[in-house]
């Protein structure tokens, strides 16, 4: 008996063991299943993840479907306009053939011109004085284009752009910069144009004044009408015939002031200027007109009416408003400071503190009065620093010019200049080096 009983506790003892070993596997299972599941969970992410990839994967496909389409569309406007200078081309060897023939028949009129003084019929003597000046300004186009007649010259065309009474938004973008002169006349409208730190209260038969190089920009409310007209010019194009006629001083107001206002006094004075501007158009749009007589005719009329803006300036220019408000000059103030510490880590904040008003007041007004953020303007400044530097500074590398620019990195500063201006760097500077060998 004694025997059977210890056989029973060892076998309930193994019985005890046994269920101990279910109960530890059992934990085991109860624990592998919980780490299946997490397992899952987190193969359930990694596939929402590759979902979200695949819809981005895609997403740029179709961005880079769109961009190929654009290429394509550009490489037809390429090929097109290939085509125009060819034509063109071909023009301009019909017309150099032209030239040639008229060449003898030039000079044989410039020998008697220069033997004898033109006969001028009595009249008064501010008619003959008038007289006499037309006609030693014909007289010296008809010299100047004939030493400066060339096949490959550049027709007129593309260096005088005269635009009367444009209507409509489509040029109030970002602030830009350009290489050309530009004579500017307001017709209708309210419009606040800002150029560099400046910024006009534009009134109808305002005229302004740029030599393009500055930042400029209309900023016009949304329900607005804008009315104006512009020409556009390279200070070459009108300064041999300044030079001989002893007028360069009609361009010292680009050269020394950059910018300005001019509010002619009465109506009849901006009228004139509209009727120039109006003359030049009609001029520059009429296709009977022989090329060289069309811009013999162009170059008078520009000179003209730079005389009359001249006159025009002597009593009425402004380089600054002379009636502002506090908000245009905060405003200003703003610009100018940016202007100042473009290359500095610049923050709302810190504008604020060193011109001594609000933060959002800084952020309300400039957006108010430029029609841009304060960030937007500052990014605007560097992005003009930069493209100087790029190509004046052509043995600064690209993290030199970010740091003295004001860029937080080199790479951010590659970013945002492909963003805006379409190209690398690298690529800007090559392409502004070669113009600029091509001109020399």
């Amino acid at each position: 008996v004694a025997r059977r009983e210890a056989e029973v506790a060892r076998r309930g003892a193994e019985v005890a063991r046994r269920g101990a070993e279910v109960a530890r596997r059992g934990a085991e299972v109860a624990r592998r299943g919980a780490e299946v599941a997490r397992r899952g969970a987190e193969v359930a992410r990694r596939g929402a993840e590759v979902a979200r990839r695949g819809a981005e994967v895609a997403r740029r496909e179709a961005e880079v479907a769109r961009r190929g389409a654009e290429v394509a569309r550009r490489e037809a406007e390429v090929a097109r306009r290939g085509a125009e200078v060819a034509r063109r081309g071909a023009e301009v060897a019909r017309r150099g053939a032209e030239v040639a023939r008229k060449r003898a028949e030039v000079a044989r009129r410039e020998h008697e011109l220069a033997r004898s003084p033109p006969n001028i019929p009595k009249c008064t003597l501010s008619q003959k004085k008038k007289k006499i000046e037309q006609y030693w300004l014909y007289y010296y186009l008809i010299v100047y284009n004939r030493i400066k007649e060339k096949a490959v010259e550049v027709m007129l065309m593309d260096k005088i752009s005269v635009n009367y009474r444009l209507t409509g938004k489509y040029d109030n973008l970002k602030a830009h910069s350009h290489l050309e002169y530009e004579i500017y006349l307001f017709h209708q409208g309210t419009c606040h144009y800002l150029i560099d730190n400046q910024i006009y209260d534009l009134q109808p038969g305002d005229i302004l004044l740029m030599d393009g190089l500055a930042l400029h920009k209309p900023n016009l409310p949304a329900d607005s009408v804008y009315v104006r007209s512009h020409i556009h010019f390279l200070p070459h194009t009108v300064m041999p015939a300044l030079d001989g006629l002893g007028a360069q001083m009609l361009l010292e107001v680009f050269h020394q002031l950059h910018h300005c206002l001019i509010r002619p006094e009465t109506s009849k004075q901006s009228r004139e200027v509209e009727l120039l501007i109006k003359q030049m158009s009609e001029i520059s749009e009429d296709i009977t007109i022989p090329s060289k007589e069309k811009e013999w005719q162009l170059k008078t009329s520009l000179i003209q009416l730079l005389i009359v803006v001249n006159q025009l300036g002597q009593n009425a220019s402004q380089k600054a408003v002379s009636e502002q408000y506090e908000k245009a000059q905060h405003a200003e103030n703003i610009a100018s400071y940016i202007q100042q510490h473009y290359h500095e880590k610049l923050s709302i904040e810190q504008i604020a503190s060193a011109l001594t008003i609000s933060k959002s007041y800084v952020s309300h007004v400039f957006k108010e009065m430029t029609g841009y953020t304060v960030m937007e303007y500052v990014m605007a400044t560097r992005l003009k620093q930069v493209k100087f530097l790029l190509e004046i500074e052509e043995n600064k590398s690209l993290q030199q010019i970010a740091d003295e620019c004001g860029f937080e990195s080199v790479s951010h500063f590659s970013r945002f200049f492909k963003k805006h201006v379409g190209i690398t760097a690298k690529k800007y500077r090559q392409k502004r080096l070669e113009i600029d060998k091509g001109s020399e």
